[in-house]
């Protein structure tokens, strides 16, 4: 039996995981363990730095925006 949180993957549903917190504070390993057992044509790691200017005068996750919609091309 497949666990229900995998179902995304049966329905081709895409997904966005975003992993906040102070530096060195275990989130390179949590990211390295979550897709080391999967295919890397499926997925995509985009390192976010601290906020500029413009990314501050908007939303928390406005900044997140032109990776989310990134489309394979």
């Amino acid at each position: 039996m497949k666990p229900s949180s995998m179902n995304f993957l049966e329905k081709k549903r895409s997904v966005l995981i975003i992993f906040e917190g102070w530096d060195a504070a275990g989130k390179g390993g949590d990211i390295r363990r979550l897709v080391e057992e999967l295919n890397p044509r499926l997925y995509r790691v985009v390192p976010v730095g601290s906020p500029n200017d413009t990314e501050k005068a908007h939303q928390y996750l406005w900044r997140f925006c032109d990776a989310a919609l990134w489309q394979d091309t």
